[in-house]
């Protein structure tokens, strides 16, 4: 009689399914082994958690967090991250907080992931001081955070036209040698643009090409945009000729804007 694979073998190759976002092979692979009396341990039972917040079956997620204070596993910050970062993406904010409160009560100490799904959330729920209050429990406790934090924030306060608030983030960001990088310049210029600070734009168009981080073709569209609504045809083909110059392709986009700007 042939021996069966041990978990740890199931979980590698759960593992790799999942890394080609094959949720649902994953969740009948699982329902196998327990066919075949393998038993899941803690890694298994977060992969399969995982598997269910990318379905957005959260139900079932619960089901399975459930089996693991069964099976008597001590809870750990990865599974914790996964489950915040399933009720994130259904937008269930009582769950994300009860979430956070188990962790705390378990001895499960936040990382910079709990942190950054937590901010993500608060800002897309423009509870915006939420974020901010939370950004500056990490930098008390990591030091610093990552880019990507701080260019979330940085892009719901330009959304929301709180530009000067937007660049303090950005000052306080820089001054921590935190690189910033083209998805915070991306939020940064159309932030400018909103409230009509050309010049501002223009000179952070400058610093992102100062630093050696290419604009992209959505950096471009922004100014291309803005300009042509303004009737500024002159700058207008400034900008798109320092696009092309830069090999950077037009799409529908740039083009759209352009005719909107060149025939009005």
């Amino acid at each position: 009689m042939q021996t069966l694979p041990c978990v740890v073998r199931f979980n590698q190759l759960l593992g790799k399914i999942v890394r080609m976002k094959h949720y649902s092979s994953v969740i009948s692979l699982y329902k196998q082994m327990g066919l075949l009396g393998i038993m899941p341990n803690l890694y298994t039972l977060t992969i399969l958690i995982n598997c269910f917040c990318h379905l957005s079956h959260m139900s079932s997620g619960l089901s399975v967090f459930g089996k693991i204070i069964k099976f008597g596993y001590h809870l750990n910050i990865v599974t914790m991250n996964t489950l915040i970062k399933g009720f994130f993406i259904e937008g269930k904010a009582i769950k994300v907080a009860k979430c956070f409160r188990k962790m705390t009560e378990a001895s499960c100490v936040p990382d910079m992931i709990t942190y950054s799904t937590l901010v993500n959330y608060f800002c897309n729920m423009d509870d915006t001081n939420s974020a901010f209050d939370l950004l500056e429990k990490m930098e008390e406790k990591f030091g610093k955070t990552y880019v990507v934090v701080y260019s979330t924030v940085i892009g719901f306060l330009c959304k929301d036209g709180l530009f000067v608030g937007a660049l303090n983030i950005f000052s306080k960001m820089t001054h921590q040698n935190i690189v910033p990088n083209v998805g915070t310049y991306n939020s940064l210029i159309p932030g400018a643009c909103k409230i009509d600070q050309w010049k501002e734009a223009r000179r952070l168009l400058s610093k992102m090409i100062s630093q050696k981080i290419a604009p992209n073709v959505i950096t471009f569209n922004v100014l291309i945009d803005k300009l042509c609504k303004d009737g500024s045809v002159a700058d207008t083909m400034k900008v798109f000729s320092q696009m092309t110059s830069q090999g950077i392709v037009s799409d529908a986009v740039t083009y759209n804007s352009l005719i909107h700007g060149l025939c009005n």
